[in-house]
């Protein structure tokens, strides 16, 4: 459990890969939908948005500031299960277009500290800098839905 204390910061990584899909209430697990890795990275990047939206103003009302970024675009691991045909592309040429690491975590560092932000809840940022999520990710009647969904499944989980 989370210990909420008066001046925290949480910052949920998040993607711009949420613009690659929304969350379907109708098939959250793509049992009947066409699958494939970048719809169902972009439905929980949305999904795990709207949670931050429905947590936001009660982890505020207790001192806890909630926020959600994108790391940018930068050099990992992510999509290397993805068959050799991927790794090879994203070695000789998406890497190629990529930063450095660093320049998440300077983002994060920032986002965590900076004074001015201590009263900043339930953003977006695109690194430092607020911005737009897509729009089935904004905050809306669906967010409270896919946090009690969520909240569902990790019950299900735990129960395990």
């Amino acid at each position: 459990m989370l210990k909420k204390r008066p001046g925290s910061r949480v910052i949920q990584v998040n993607s711009e890969g949420h613009r690659f899909s929304g969350f379907s209430f109708k098939d959250p697990h793509f049992a009947r939908r066409w699958y494939t890795g970048l719809r169902s990275y972009g439905s929980s990047k949305s999904a795990q948005l709207h949670t931050v939206w429905e947590l936001a103003p009660t982890y505020a009302s207790q001192g806890v500031m909630l926020n959600a970024m994108h790391p940018g675009e930068v050099q990992s691991n992510i999509g290397l299960n993805n068959g050799w045909l991927y790794r090879t592309f994203k070695k000789f040429f998406i890497n190629l277009m990529l930063k450095n690491v660093n320049r998440s975590s300077d983002a994060l560092y920032y986002l965590a500290s900076e004074p001015s932000l201590g009263a900043t809840y339930g953003q977006y940022f695109y690194l430092t800098h607020p911005a737009t999520p897509a729009k089935h990710a904004q905050k809306n009647e669906h967010s409270t839905r896919v946090y009690q969904i969520s909240k569902v499944l990790l019950q299900t989980i735990i129960n395990r």
